[in-house]
């Protein structure tokens, strides 16, 4: 997995209300490290798909649950990352 890091000033992500739990991986298998915020208050995901052109934000609308923490594994044993989510 390839990480990409730069001198470049910081970007802010808004990643809605209430982030409190974080899991890193690469989700999308382009051997580029993406990030998963998980929200407890609004009760969704924010994925940001890492890139060379920086973070991309893809929303996970919720189902009004409470999300409280997250594991990342492939634990289907396809060969490609899972997100597990608690709530």
């Amino acid at each position: 997995m390839q990480c990409l890091y730069s001198k470049a000033v910081p970007t802010n992500y808004s990643v809605d209300n209430g982030p409190n739990f974080i899991a890193a991986g690469d989700f999308n298998n382009d051997h580029i490290e993406d990030i998963a915020v998980v929200n407890y208050n609004s009760c969704n995901i924010f994925i940001l798909l890492g890139g060379q052109n920086g973070m991309q934000p893809v929303l996970s609308p919720g189902n009004g649950r409470k999300l409280v923490s997250a594991a990342v594994d492939d634990f289907n044993g396809d060969g490609k990352l899972d997100l597990a989510v608690a709530i």
